[in-house]
């Protein structure tokens, strides 16, 4: 393991892949954080809101293309399309239009990606890549909370259960980490998440639509913005002793015109600065604006690809920085 790395290459040495480039915002490395009673695993803070960044950067970085012709799945369509853009490929999204979020398609057209109504993709989130990209999850809790019991995971497919419960036994066969309980949680009424039947000893809980609703607006409350699967994981969670698995996704377009003043001000400190900054540093370069707005004026403009994001570590802790993409690169 790298420790001077905050992302998660730092465990690179233990994928079943090499990589041939590397595709990376500094996905990975999220903060283990106590909302109330929960311990929170925050993939939100991930480039794109979401876990699967963590799959885009694998399969990204070992699997080279100029072209990614992927099925539409929500959150990974929007990623793969990130992550190819920092290599300079493109991403073809192939769906049907029923299927796709309206604000989805909106972010992918935003981030550059093109669209396939007819055709059949190359590749499905359901891939090698994935799975060595989402079971550093569990290398990372490991890491942070090597005495975790229980872990709480949103279940879909069940393929981020499936990786979590092969990084966590990796773990244990190669540190002799305590291997937790999973309880992989799913929306009542939902499709049986197909994966999990692959998978003993994973305990299966269902939440009903009023539960998620209430998870997701104490979330919210909280400054968290979750998907509604996570929120039913982290309803599970408020109940019984654990760590919860919290992931979102891209925010939507905002249209806030003081909030469109705040990003033109923060990209005029960003190219009179002209290098690598924190959003605290930019703040002080700032006056009538709260730090938390200097913050969602960065992540907007990361998603517009006008800043890049690095990471480093200070002491234990990973820090963002920023600066316009244009500006120290050659």
């Amino acid at each position: 393991m790298r420790r001077d790395v905050p992302s998660m290459w730092r465990y690179a040495g233990m994928l079943a892949f090499r990589p041939v480039r590397l595709a990376t915002a500094g996905e990975g490395y999220t903060p283990v954080v106590r909302l109330g009673p929960v311990l929170a695993k925050l993939e939100t803070r991930n480039p794109t809101g979401s876990y699967a960044d963590r799959a885009s950067s694998a399969l990204v970085s070992g699997l080279v293309r100029d072209v990614y012709r992927v099925s539409y799945s929500v959150d990974f369509g929007p990623s793969m399309a990130f992550y190819a853009g920092l290599v300079g490929a493109h991403t073809v999204v192939y769906a049907r239009p029923e299927e796709i979020d309206p604000f989805d398609t909106v972010n992918l057209a935003r981030l550059g990606a093109s669209f396939d109504f007819t055709g059949r993709p190359e590749l499905t989130y359901e891939n090698q890549y994935t799975i060595e990209g989402l079971k550093t999850i569990s290398y990372e809790i490991v890491e942070q909370m090597p005495r975790a019991d229980r872990v709480f995971v949103p279940a879909s497919t069940g393929l981020l259960t499936f990786a979590m419960r092969k990084g966590f036994r990796e773990a244990a066969e190669s540190a002799g980490a305590s291997e937790p309980e999973l309880v992989a949680v799913s929306v009542r009424g939902s499709a049986e998440p197909p994966t999990l039947d692959m998978l003993r000893g994973v305990k299966r809980v269902y939440v009903g639509a009023e539960e998620v609703t209430k998870a997701m607006v104490s979330l919210a409350r909280k400054g968290i913005y979750a998907r509604p699967l996570a929120a039913a994981a982290y309803s599970v969670a408020e109940a019984e002793e654990g760590i919860v698995v919290i992931t979102g996704g891209l925010r939507r377009p905002g249209l806030s015109r003081r909030g469109s003043e705040l990003r033109q001000k923060v990209i005029e400190v960003l190219a009179r600065l002209g290098r690598d900054v924190t959003a605290y540093e930019v703040w002080e370069q700032l006056t009538g604006y709260t730090l938390r707005g200097v913050y969602k004026a960065l992540e907007a403009l990361e998603e517009e690809g006008v800043v890049c994001v690095n990471a480093l570590l200070r002491g234990r802790r990973k820090v963002r920085t920023y600066r316009l993409c244009n500006i120290g690169k050659t």
